[in-house]
C-alpha cells in the first residue's frame, strides 16, 4: 500500500509534506454508533454464548470422557472411584464469572440444584435423569446449593457401589430413582476456555483447552485426545519427567561447582541447560508409549 508521506529535511520539506498530503484520498466511511443500551445488550448476549458454549463442551468431554473411565478401570491402579455420570449445580455453585448469566444461559436456580448434563450410558441415564431436571436429595440428605457437584462426587466416591436413592423433580413431580454406581478412573479433568488446540497431563489431572474441541470433529476424535493424555497420568510421566530434570540439574550443578573451584563463575548455566535437558529425555518415548 502506498504512502503519502514525504521523506526530507528542512522547514520546506515539511510544508510541502503538509500541502501534500491534505490532498490525500481518505476513507469516507464511518462506524455506525451504538447506543450504550445497545452495547450493553449485546454484551450480555455474547456472554450467554459463551457459558452456554462452556457447558456444552463440558458436556460433550464428560460425555466421552465417562466411557473412557470405566472402560479402563484396571489401567488406574489406585487413581479410581465409583461413579454415577452427573454433573448438576446451582447458580451459585459455579464460578463466579458465570453466575451473573448462568440462570438464564443455563436455565438455572439460585436455591435448588439442577441437572446440567448426564452422560450417556451411566447410571443416572439409566435411571431416566435429565437436564433441567432438580436434584432434591441424594440418599435421603439435601443436596447443597453451593460445591454441588463436589459433594455429588464426594458422596457417591463415599458409598461406592452400593445402590443409592436420588430424589428429583420434574415438571413439578417429584419421584425417587435407584442408581447403581460403576467404578472408573477417577484423575479429574478440567476444561479451560481457550483458543489454542491442546491438552496435557500435569500427573493429578488432565487440562483440556477448549480450542481442541473445534478440531476434534467427532468423539471418537475427542476420545483420541482423553485416552492419550489419561495414559500419561496412569503411566507416570510428568513424574519421570520431573524426575529426569532433577537429574539433570543435580549433574549440571556438579560442572558449575568443579569450575567455580577452577575460577569460573558459571552462574549455573550447566545446572539450567541440563535440567532442561533432562525433561526433554524420553519425551518422544513417553508420548508413543501414550499412544
Amino acid at each position: 500500500m502506498g504512502s503519502c508521506a514525504v521523506r526530507g529535511f528542512g522547514v520546506a520539506a515539511i510544508l510541502s509534506g503538509s500541502l501534500f498530503s491534505a490532498g490525500c484520498a481518505g476513507p469516507v466511511s464511518r462506524l455506525p454508533t451504538a447506543s450504550p443500551t445497545a452495547i450493553a445488550t449485546e454484551q450480555y448476549r455474547q456472554q450467554l454464548a459463551a457459558v452456554r458454549a462452556y457447558y456444552r463442551d463440558l458436556g460433550r468431554i464428560d460425555n466421552v470422557a465417562f466411557r473412557i473411565r470405566t472402560a479402563n478401570t484396571r489401567f488406574c491402579k489406585d487413581k479410581v472411584a465409583a461413579q454415577i455420570g452427573i454433573f448438576a449445580g446451582t447458580v451459585r455453585s459455579l464460578p463466579r464469572k458465570y453466575q451473573s448469566v448462568a440462570g438464564q444461559a443455563l436455565n438455572l436456580r439460585w436455591s435448588t440444584p439442577r441437572v446440567i448434563a448426564v452422560a450417556d450410558g451411566s447410571p443416572t441415564a439409566r435411571a431416566g435423569l435429565k437436564p433441567g431436571d432438580d436434584v432434591l436429595k441424594l440418599n435421603g440428605e439435601p443436596v447443597p446449593k453451593t460445591g454441588t457437584a463436589r459433594w455429588i462426587e464426594k458422596s457417591v466416591k463415599e458409598d461406592g457401589t452400593v445402590p443409592m436413592t436420588l430424589t428429583a423433580r420434574r415438571d413439578g413431580k417429584v419421584s425417587t430413582l435407584t442408581l447403581y454406581p460403576v467404578m472408573g478412573c477417577s484423575i479429574p479433568i478440567e476444561l479451560k476456555a481457550a483458543p489454542i488446540p491442546n491438552a496435557f497431563s500435569t500427573g493429578d489431572k488432565i487440562v483440556i483447552l477448549s480450542g481442541i474441541l473445534r478440531v476434534t470433529y467427532t468423539d471418537a476424535d475427542l476420545a483420541i485426545i482423553i485416552g492419550h493424555e489419561l495414559a500419561h497420568a496412569n503411566l507416570g510421566h510428568r513424574r519421570k519427567q520431573e524426575e529426569n530434570a532433577l537429574l539433570g540439574e543435580i549433574g549440571g550443578a556438579v560442572i558449575d561447582g568443579g569450575l567455580l573451584l577452577g575460577g569460573i563463575y558459571t552462574g549455573g548455566t550447566f545446572a539450567k541447560h541440563f535440567e532442561k535437558a533432562g525433561a526433554r529425555a524420553y519425551s518422544i518415548e513417553f508420548e508413543r508409549e501414550a499412544d
